[in-house]
């Protein structure tokens, strides 16, 4: 009977999080160095620092609960995209926090936001399975200015063991040299700028390439999907401990 109902209550907890692993906020981060950057908004450190050669990751959460996004998915790739540079899908999907050096600063996704997964059809000459993820920002800033941030990831492989085609699945994965069958396949891009209005041309202020050296993507349970995770943990604990007494006292 123990054993019946530890099975049970571990059963109930996996499957909770099985069931909630679509609807869950998903996070995607990408490592690397930048290839080339300068901070000139002193958006990381003070203004003008050369950021050259440091260490970035850049962290994406991407709810596939946000009202009036466009998404898609089929059997190799899924796709989710928002915010108000389309009127029709007003809200963004997805936000994300970038990290320079150790400093970090977060962009709202407000303008655009996009997460998508394509699954390599063959290899190694035919179709790269993708990866990407794009937040963008926009701001006012003073009388005759607005600024954007834009942070754009892309990483590309022509191992079709790599990409599912779906962006929600749990993923691992070290750049390997020749994956990728053109150039410049697995990098990334910063922006921070601001527009004039009366110059009628647009400032660019702030900005980091990026060469991506690692992705991983995994889910984030639910509140409620935690909580029937340690309820079932707990129970399976008292039953375990009710157990050792009664044969202890047999």
């Amino acid at each position: 009977m123990h054993r019946t109902l530890r099975a049970a209550l571990l059963g109930a907890a996996s499957a909770a999080l099985a069931a909630s692993a679509s609807a869950a906020v998903v996070t995607t981060t990408y490592t690397g160095t930048v290839s080339s950057g300068f901070d000139g908004r002193g958006d990381f450190f003070q203004a003008g620092t050369d950021l050259t050669g440091m260490t970035f990751k850049v962290v994406f959460l991407t709810d596939d609960a946000t009202v009036g996004v466009e998404s898609t998915s089929d059997a190799v790739s899924s796709f989710i995209s928002g915010g108000f540079q389309t009127p029709a899908n007003p809200l963004s999907p997805v936000k994300a926090t970038v990290t320079i050096g150790g400093a970090s600063f977060q962009l709202d996704g407000g303008f655009q936001g996009t997460s998508l997964e394509v699954a390599s059809t063959c290899a190694p000459d035919c179709s790269n399975g993708e990866i990407g993820s794009v937040a963008s920002e926009f701001k006012k800033e003073g009388l005759g200015f607005f600024g954007t941030r834009n942070v754009a990831m892309e990483l590309f492989s022509n191992n079709p063991k790599v990409f599912s085609g779906d962006y929600h699945k749990s993923l691992f994965h070290v750049v390997q040299p020749g994956e990728v069958n053109f150039p410049d396949s697995s990098h990334g891009r910063l922006t921070d700028n601001f527009f004039d209005e009366t110059a009628g041309e647009y400032i660019y202020n702030t900005f980091a390439d990026f060469d991506i050296a690692t992705v991983r993507v995994g889910s984030v349970p639910e509140p409620g999907t935690w909580a029937l995770l340690i309820f079932g943990l707990a129970a399976v604990g008292t039953a375990m401990r009710r157990r050792k007494l009664a044969i202890a006292s047999g």
